[in-house]
């Protein structure tokens, strides 16, 4: 496989430690690789139907609680990044 072969990274993340090995994993690998890495925040919650009327609010009741932790958690991946692309 050539370098160029792969262009982008895709790492789907739910800020579980699992999510944080594998942000710093897809960082060395897009280094090495010469390509871009796409980080992708993933949700599962309870509701999966909804009207395509109803807003986000509520399809999602907690929404303002994961974008205060979506919030917090951007910051240490940017940091992680930021020493894996060095």
């Amino acid at each position: 496989m050539k370098k160029s072969d792969i262009k982008k990274i895709l790492v789907p993340v739910d800020f579980s430690d699992a999510s944080d090995t594998a942000v710093a994993e897809a960082a060395g690998l897009a280094v090495l690789l010469k390509s871009e890495l796409v980080l992708l925040h993933v949700v599962e919650d309870r509701v999966y139907a909804a009207s395509a009327l109803d807003t986000v609010e509520v399809i999602l009741p907690n929404f303002g609680a994961i974008k205060k932790r979506s919030a917090k958690k951007w910051p240490t991946y940017k940091n992680t990044l930021t020493k894996s692309m060095k």
